[in-house]
């Protein structure tokens, strides 16, 4: 079970300007971010990794920075990593080399008012081109990397280089959190960062985003209706709640395989539907009713039922959520409209 406070550990270090541990089957990566990189830390990562500092950046301010791929047709190989060309910062560095320089070319990387005339060509700092979906889109270090530093709201670029061993050699997987509890590091796999954005966003917008409540009337009762959008796929879901209904009351999650109303139209799961509205309009609970998007439209990284688990998942917290904000509203008037005692 991916944990909350393992994401979070994660996400405290990085603002605190500290190192993080990113890890998959492949390896282990030392994660600062550039934002707020600095010497100490800059200096701590060459020293028990490769030495090779890489700035993970997103491929879109790559090309804002004027920091072009190394090769040319990299660009079109949606899974693998594609590297730009080194660099320096301008201005504030002597060689490029030590530790204070490379914290200053990872800090001019992530400012957003650097322009490419802040940059030489070549330096000391690899670049690397992130896709824009992150870890949805490829699953990959550096994009867990990436995400993480949006996670932590944060300038989305990393300042990344593989963990190394004692004898310089790639660290073995049952080192690893040796390593981090030695040096109070927290680590993190790359799976955790891509499971809380399939269930939880992107750091900047929530995984689903409410637009529209309304009413409708069934011969058992009413339910309350909530449309939702897929801010991850841009697809429409609505979820449909009995009256009374608390977080001990069932949920269940239809998929449609078309865009449609099924209130109003007819559809192969309409049957299934008209069952569970009929029972929560009883009984109380919840239907989400989950539909579908264009599968071509983006090359994911994870499978369409991670994509529709982590939908109805956001969902259900979102009215969770809801509907303790409204029992604790309804708690405080009840308080405030108590009958005060008199005065003495």
């Amino acid at each position: 079970m991916i944990t909350t406070t393992r994401l979070d550990a994660a996400l405290q270090s990085l603002a605190a300007g500290r190192p993080v541990i990113i890890i998959d089957d492949d390896g282990a990566e030392v994660v600062l971010s550039a934002q707020l990189a600095d010497t100490h830390w800059t200096a701590w990562a060459i020293r028990h990794t490769s030495g090779l500092l890489c700035a993970a950046l997103p491929a879109s301010r790559a090309d804002e920075l004027d920091v072009p791929a190394m090769s040319a047709d990299a660009r079109y190989r949606a899974q693998t990593t594609t590297f730009g060309v080194a660099v320096d910062a301008a201005e504030g560095v002597g060689t490029g080399i030590s530790a204070t320089d490379r914290a200053r070319t990872a800090r001019t990387l992530a400012c957003p008012g650097s322009r490419p005339t802040d940059l030489t060509r070549p330096g000391h700092v690899l670049t690397v081109r992130t896709t824009d979906g992150g870890t949805l889109a490829r699953s990959s270090k550096f994009e867990a990397a990436v995400d993480l530093c949006r996670l932590g709201r944060l300038e989305p670029v990393a300042l990344t280089a593989a963990l190394l061993d004692d004898d310089g050699a790639e660290i073995a997987a049952s080192a690893r959190t040796s390593f981090a509890y030695a040096h109070d590091v927290p680590i993190i796999d790359v799976r955790d960062v891509a499971h809380h954005r399939l269930h939880r966003g992107d750091g900047h917008r929530e995984r689903v985003r409410p637009v529209s409540t309304r009413t409708v009337d069934v011969p058992e009762g009413t339910v309350h209706v909530v449309d939702y959008l897929d801010e991850l796929t841009g697809a429409s879901h609505f979820a449909c709640v009995g009256v009374g209904t608390t977080a001990t009351h069932p949920v269940h999650v239809i998929i449609e395989s078309s865009h449609h109303d099924p209130f109003v139209s007819a559809a192969p799961s309409q049957q299934d539907f008209e069952q569970q509205i009929s029972r929560i309009a009883e009984e109380g609970g919840t239907v989400v009713y989950l539909r579908s998007y264009s599968w071509l439209r983006r090359r994911w990284a994870v499978s369409q039922d991670a994509l529709m688990q982590g939908a109805a998942a956001a969902i259900v917290a979102n009215l969770r959520r809801t509907q303790a904000e409204e029992r604790n509203r309804q708690t405080t008037n009840g308080a405030s409209r108590a009958p005060q005692p008199a005065p003495r």
